[in-house]
Formats: structure tokens, sequence, C-alpha cells
């Protein structure tokens, strides 16, 4: 479970969001709640978006035969939102993307929670 405002927690197949507003999250505890605003399902797609920016975030190259083990043989190049974010990470020189590995540039490692927090945003929606 997140804390504070807004905190969100994930696991793998599903994420909670907590309450925004300082009243109505502090309501929450007073009564003994769960301060969860919302929560849903993570589809396959986005479960792939998240191993692979958690992958990232270890600043360990990301290896691709690993990313297939996991996912049942898919790459992450098969995802069209990982692969569109290593494309614009590839333009700003954040990542390199060298056969089958991914490696954050040294920009890449000193901005790994704002890429991966920005650039991956789409899995979001």
């Amino acid at each position: 479970m997140a804390i504070g405002l807004g905190g969100s927690s994930k696991c793998t197949r599903a994420e909670a969001i907590n309450i925004t507003g300082y009243n109505a999250y502090k309501q929450a505890l007073d009564e003994g709640r769960l301060p969860i605003d919302q929560s849903r399902g993570v589809s396959p797609l986005h479960r792939e978006v998240n191993a692979f920016k958690m992958a990232l975030s270890t600043l360990i190259p990301v290896d691709d035969q690993v990313f297939r083990r996991r996912f049942e043989g898919r790459s992450y190049h098969d995802n069209p939102i990982i692969s569109q974010a290593l494309q614009g990470l590839q333009a700003k020189q954040l990542v390199c993307v060298e056969s089958d590995q991914v490696q954050l540039t040294p920009n890449g490692v000193t901005l790994v929670e704002a890429v991966i927090n920005t650039q991956f945003a789409a899995a979001q929606a």
C-alpha cells in the first residue's frame, strides 16, 4: 500500500491510487479505512510496461532474452508503448538500444526517475 496523498502502488495484476485531497484522505484514516481513491486491474500490455520500467530503474541493461522468458516469448519490441518510448529515448540520447539490450546512457542514468515517470506515461492511460 502506498503512503501519502495521491500515492500509488502496484502489484502484478492491479494498482491502487490514494485519495489526493487532504481532508478526504485524513477522514478515511480517521475512520480506519484505507485511503484508496481508485483501484484497477493491469492489462497484460501494461504489465509488460511496468516490468520494463522496473528493470530500467535498476540501471542494469534490460535484456530482451530475460524479458521474453518472463512474458512467454514476447519481446519488449513487440509492445507498442515500450517501442515508442524507446524511439523517443534514443532520439534524446537517454538510452542505447543494441542487439537484445537497452542500456541507459550517462544522462539517462542521471534522469532515470524522470525517464520512467514521463516517457512511459501512455502506459498509465
